[in-house]
């Protein structure tokens, strides 16, 4: 499984939420056991507010407003420069293949540091 991850930090609002895009699954074909890319749906890091201690825990769903998981993590670093979370989905795609579990990490550095792990997403403003 691959993917890419956005996540939003509203430090007015106390709140978080984020999209994890362009997600792919490599599977074998069935008849000739080649590797085969599949798409599959995003999932909607649902906002919620983040706690005193930089701490945070919601839903994941998939569109529309379809819940199919949870995610959590923490703000972590000097000015919370970084951020880092897993999340665990279950039942989630759209082929019927049923029983699948899909649990994932992730480590964000914030936008304009030099952890940043897209440089060009922060730049683009897309990220504010």
């Amino acid at each position: 499984m691959n993917g890419r991850i956005f996540i939003n930090v509203d430090f007015a609002q106390n709140r978080i939420g984020g999209l994890i895009y362009s997600r792919t699954l490599t599977v074998p074909d069935p008849t000739t056991g080649a590797p085969v890319i599949e798409n599959v749906p995003n999932l909607i890091l649902v906002p919620t507010n983040l706690a005193d201690d930089g701490t945070f825990t919601s839903t994941l769903q998939i569109s529309p407003f379809t819940d199919v998981g949870n995610y959590a993590g923490v703000l972590g670093g000097s000015d919370s420069e970084a951020i880092a979370g897993s999340l665990y989905v279950d039942n989630h795609f759209d082929d019927q293949r049923g029983g699948e579990e899909e649990y994932g990490i992730f480590v964000l550095g914030k936008c304009g540091t030099a952890a940043s792990n897209d440089p060009a997403l922060c730049a683009s403003g897309a990220a504010e």
